[in-house]
Order: C-alpha cells, then structure tokens, then sequence
C-alpha cells in the first residue's frame, strides 16, 4: 500500500485505504513480539467472540421489536436492518464463526453455560438469524460453518451426529429463506441469472441486480488487470472501474461505485500481478500452518473468509481487516492443541 500511494492521482484515497488497512501492520507486529498464546487463553478468547455475538443477536432483536411496534415494518426483522451499524455479509461472517465454535465445543463437549440444551438453542438462534440478514454470502459462510461442525463429529466417529446436525442446520436456514421475502428474493437472485434492464428490443441489457452489478464488477477489473498488470495504485480503483462502468452504460453501478467485490481482484486492480500473488500467498501460509497444527477451527475459519473473498472485497473495510487481522494472528501464535483439547 505505501508503495503504490506515489504511484496514483488520488493520494487521499490511498492513504484512507491504508488507514483501513493499518490493522494488517499493527497486529502481527503484536502478536511477534507476544509470547505464544496458551491454550487456555485461546479458549477464553473463542468464548467471548461467541458471548459477544450472542449479546448482539438479543440487542438487535430487540431492536427490531421496538422498531416493528413503531413502524410496522416487517423489515425491522431482515437484512440491513436487522444488522444495524453492520453490513449484513460481514455480520453473518461474524456470526458464521461463532457457529463453527459452537459446534466445536459440542463436540468437545464444552457447553455454554454447563448446559446442552441452552448450547444447542444458541446455535438453532446463531442459523436462523443468519437466515435472517439475507446475505446470499452469509448463506455460504453458514453452510461452511456447519459443513466443518459436521466434519468434527465425523472425525469423532460419530457419523450420525453428523448427519444429525447437517440435515437440522440445513432445514432450518432453508426454512428461514422460504419464510422470509427478503431472504427467499435475495436467494432467487442468487441461483437464477443476474439481474438486467433492457429498456428496448435492440438495447443493451444493463445491470440492476447485485449478482448482475458483481458480473460487471468483475469484468471492468480484469479489464484493469490486463492493461495495467503493475495495478493502477491503490486510490486509483474506483475512480478506474467507475470510468470503465460508464463507459459500458452501467450508470447504476457507476453511481454505486462498487469496488471490484472480490478481494483478488481488487488487490489485481490496486497492485496488478504482485497484489494477487501476495494475497494468494498470505492465505496459502495461513492455511499450511493451520493443517500443520491440525488446528480444525483455523482452517475453518479461512475456508468463511475465503469464500467471502470471491464475492466481495473483505478487506477492504475494517469490518474485515480487523477480524482477520486479529483472529490470524492470534490462532498463528496459539500453542499447538493438545489431541484431548
């Protein structure tokens, strides 16, 4: 990032973006000189991620009561509102996470609260409510999620609790789509094909759909790529890509100035070939230290946020910066599990 600043015309953006971006240079340079992390710390420190996004799961809920008596807006229930000062992708990242560690400590046999069923509540809230913001990202990640709980109780030989928890977590976030109108439209955009507005016969089809507005996103990057294969610089992206939007009549996507919404592609645009390559060799690091420690909650955990990474620009907010900085390093510098823990 501070190399490429000088490289641009836009040196306020580029240096908001590392502003953004100061948590990947802050966090490691603290936990390096940090002893390794005990266990036991490690565990209390899962929990209170977990307690933390149950807190916000009540708070919000709350919430959306008290603005539903007011309004009578069924919406108080669903997506950006229901997520409050959150973007509901990133929320339900969030929220994806504490479901893995759940279902990690059921497995271990670790309750919240001493109590089973009290645990078993949480996670049927955790799958509901991610149902609930309607992100198509979300969606995934929570299927991850549940996909590496079930992976656990399969290595634990005990394939129907496996099966058990896949079929129940499956059902109840399908459940929560068909029910919900925002849920069940954002996931019908998913599957069927983007979204386009063709005001003539002979016109060109432009995009008004997220899935659609992605596509186009997409494409202007790699366009990018291929012109500039150094980058365009860091506070050059968006006034690039919302250019090329233009040019091609996409205005409702150049009025979003919707970043690249894939965080390869993005680094692509930014740094050109070396920006992919280290993004690519940052999460292939984190993911051989993680099967090297057989550290099963590291590894899914880079599985969410690498699916997120293909659908949207994760680090290029703090909302995934931070989160990944901090949970990186600290699973990294942990002490190596013990096979009971």
């Amino acid at each position: 990032n501070v190399l490429w600043i000088f490289k641009g015309f836009f040196r306020e953006e580029a240096l908001f973006n590392l502003e953004v971006k100061a948590s990947f240079l802050i966090f490691p340079l603290v936990f390096l000189f940090h002893r390794q992390i005990p266990v036991l710390l490690r565990m209390r420190a899962l929990l209170a991620f977990v307690w933390g996004s149950l807190s916000f799961i009540v708070g919000s809920l709350a919430y959306a009561v008290f603005d539903f008596s007011s309004s009578l807006d069924p919406l108080a229930f669903t997506y950006s509102k229901l997520a409050l000062w959150f973007h509901p992708t990133y929320l339900a990242t969030y929220l994806a996470f504490s479901l893995l560690i759940t279902g990690w400590l059921d497995v271990k046999g670790v309750h919240l609260w001493g109590s089973r069923k009290f645990h078993h509540f949480v996670e049927i809230i955790m799958v509901l409510y991610i149902g609930l913001l309607a992100s198509k990202a979300g969606y995934l990640s929570a299927m991850l999620a549940m996909l590496f709980v079930g992976l656990f109780w399969y290595r634990r030989r005990r394939t129907s609790f496996a099966t058990v928890y896949l079929v129940v977590g499956t059902m109840l976030l399908s459940a929560t789509v068909y029910f919900s109108p925002k849920s069940q439209s954002r996931f019908k955009e998913m599957v069927s094909a983007p979204a386009t507005d063709q005001l003539t016969e002979n016109s060109k089809p432009f995009a008004t759909g997220s899935t659609g507005m992605r596509v186009v996103a997409w494409k202007a990057s790699l366009e990018l790529l291929m012109k500039h294969p150094l980058g365009v610089g860091t506070g050059d992206v968006t006034p690039e890509l919302v250019r090329i939007y233009q040019r091609e009549g996409e205005h409702k996507v150049a009025e979003k100035q919707l970043n690249s919404h894939n965080q390869f592609l993005q680094a692509a645009v930014a740094f050109g070939w070396p920006g992919v390559l280290i993004v690519i060799a940052l999460m292939w690091f984190a993911t051989t230290h993680a099967l090297r420690k057989k550290d099963f909650i590291f590894l899914g955990l880079i599985a969410i946020i690498g699916m997120n990474m293909l659908f949207e620009s994760f680090w290029e907010l703090q909302a995934g910066v931070i989160f990944t900085a901090f949970w990186f390093c600290l699973l990294t510098r942990s002490e190596k599990a013990l096979p009971h823990d």
